[in-house]
């Protein structure tokens, strides 16, 4: 079984083991499953057949403030709508640690479609945790450095954005343990801010030969790569840690291309038999759900202690794959029964986007008391 942790970046950095898509590189220290490099991972319920899959979530009945949490990210993800402004008062993990984070309350819609993005679609961090010295794409990245494009100074000036298309990642293959790129990223592009809503899957790639000139790593789709890319207020939501005063509207392009990506299926070209469409479905009972979202209490020795909230689920090879398997799909956790998103109850959480939940909006006065014209 495996377990995805999204850290509070105020409390402490938790390791992530992998890159952005797809839980691409597992060593076995967070995991006992052993996925190949460049493992696959798709949705629950896909077995290599094509059209569309449903994932049902649910929420226990009398969770309060979550339901319509949810409810609202499972449209965010079922909507797909990303935006190079998505996300005001985003912070990375080092200006965390240089300047501190606002201590306030945490975005709880954007908080679950983050982990519905673990639980329900496979997707993975665009980022590795601060443990293991590195927050870009890559595994082992040492160093890192910044460039004027177009066309860089030589030597590149040393800086603070970790995670842009100059970082020297070292150590370079053929090194053992050689630095490997890890994540899916559009050829020829390298923005991740910046893909065409028609995304052409296939020019998605794992290679630094389609690199641009001087461009020596993938860029990661975090706030300063943002920023220097003409972007103040953007970063993928999908990004390891949310920060005390965030707010998000949308994600960004790089998320859905992702997730359009896993869904060319096994043989990795569009528009074949394979291809399948993933659509989050909100359903009233838990015992039909394959995820279910629901509260923890931030106590010694639970999943979210110290944490905003974690992904549980174990996943399986699909059958049928000649050789080592590359494609594994999501699957209920084995001492739950059910793929599992929980969040800490203790935490101080935004809730202004519930305010009418109570059918002012919609017109219903069900459950009003009384009403006076």
């Amino acid at each position: 079984m495996w377990r995805l942790l999204l850290v509070a970046a105020m409390l402490f950095v938790a390791p992530a083991e992998a890159g952005k898509y797809r839980f691409s590189h597992f060593d076995g220290s967070n995991s006992t499953l052993m996925f190949p490099s460049f493992a696959i991972m798709h949705p629950i319920g896909y077995t290599g057949a094509g059209g569309p899959l449903s994932v049902k979530v649910c929420a226990p009945v009398g969770s309060g403030t979550l339901r319509p949490a949810l409810k609202r990210a499972i449209e965010s993800w079922n909507d797909r709508t990303s935006s190079t402004a998505n996300c005001t008062g985003c912070m990375t993990l080092e200006q965390v640690m240089r300047e501190g984070a606002e201590d306030s309350a945490i975005p709880l819609q954007w908080v679950i479609a983050h982990e519905l993005g673990h639980c329900a679609y496979g997707t993975d961090h665009p980022n590795e945790g601060g443990i293991r010295g590195s927050f870009t794409y890559a595994r082992r990245a040492t160093t890192y450095r910044a460039c004027t494009l177009p066309s860089p100074p030589a030597p590149c000036p040393p800086e603070a954005i970790r995670g842009d298309f100059d970082d020297a990642i070292l150590p370079q293959p053929p090194a053992p343990k050689s630095a490997i790129i890890i994540n899916w990223f559009e050829a020829g592009v390298n923005n991740p801010f910046v893909i065409a809503p028609d995304t052409k899957v296939l020019t998605r790639v794992r290679t630094q030969l389609p690199l641009a000139q001087n461009h020596s790593w993938p860029a990661n789709p975090n706030r300063l790569v943002a920023a220097s890319l003409g972007f103040p207020n953007a970063q993928s939501p999908m990004y390891s840690s949310f920060t005390g005063g965030s707010q998000y509207s949308a994600f960004v392009d790089d998320d859905v291309a992702t997730v359009r990506n896993a869904e060319i299926g096994l043989d990795r070209l569009a528009g074949t038999a394979d291809d399948y469409s993933v659509t989050l479905d909100f359903v009233d009972g838990c015992g039909e759900a394959d995820t279910r979202v629901e509260w923890l209490p931030d106590i010694e020795d639970s999943p979210v202690e110290d944490l905003l909230g974690v992904c549980d689920s174990d996943a399986l090879a699909i059958p049928g794959q000649a050789g080592t398997a590359q494609h594994y799909s999501l699957s209920p956790f084995s001492s739950i029964g059910q793929i599992r998103v929980a969040l800490n109850s203790d935490e101080q959480w935004q809730e202004f986007e519930l305010a009418f939940e109570d059918g002012f909006e919609s017109g219903s006065l069900d459950n009003w008391s009384s009403v006076e014209p």
